[in-house]
């Protein structure tokens, strides 16, 4: 399944599965204007996640089975956006509220803002080659590392910015 050209208009008027609301709140410097359009795009087997820009959401959609898991509002201001409260989850309906809250930043984080982050593990790993292929199956290519310690609150560094295409 192809998202090449894709802008995700055609998951605007959808709703995640889950209609559970977390309250959640990211702040994100904007790098100019955002327009409605592709945050991250898959660009191979490897990416595991699509996000999209879309009516004052940022839209979170597996890349295999192009279904909707977590919508975050989006509010922009002059300098800076703040993201949140989200609606739905990452990998389960029942997973912890503040495991969502986590595993969404660090997928927000990595894929929209490209910071190199840990990849959020819910428990110390007693099998490093498991964890490995967990992370490989949930967020693909771009996980590098994991923990299981909870990080410390920052801001992020890099700029949110529209995907521009050429």
């Amino acid at each position: 399944m192809s998202y090449r050209g894709d802008d995700g208009l055609g998951f605007a008027a959808e709703r995640p599965a889950s209609d559970r609301r977390i309250e959640h709140e990211l702040r994100v410097r904007l790098a100019g204007p955002l327009v409605d359009g592709a945050l991250f795009v898959p660009s191979a087997m490897e990416d595991k996640w699509a996000l999209y820009l879309q009516r004052g959401r940022v839209l979170c959609i597996r890349s295999w089975t192009r279904a909707l898991h977590l919508a975050a509002d989006v509010h922009v201001g002059d300098r800076e956006a703040v993201i949140g409260p989200l609606t739905g989850h990452i990998v389960s309906p029942d997973e912890p509220v503040a495991a969502t809250a986590r595993m969404f930043d660090y997928l927000f984080r990595l894929h929209v803002l490209g910071e190199q982050l840990p990849a959020p593990l819910d428990e110390r790993p007693q099998d490093v080659d498991l964890a490995a292929i967990a992370c490989f199956s949930l967020w693909g290519r771009r996980a590098l590392f994991a923990t299981h310690h909870e990080l410390p609150p920052s801001s992020p560094r890099a700029p949110l910015r529209s995907l521009r295409r050429s």
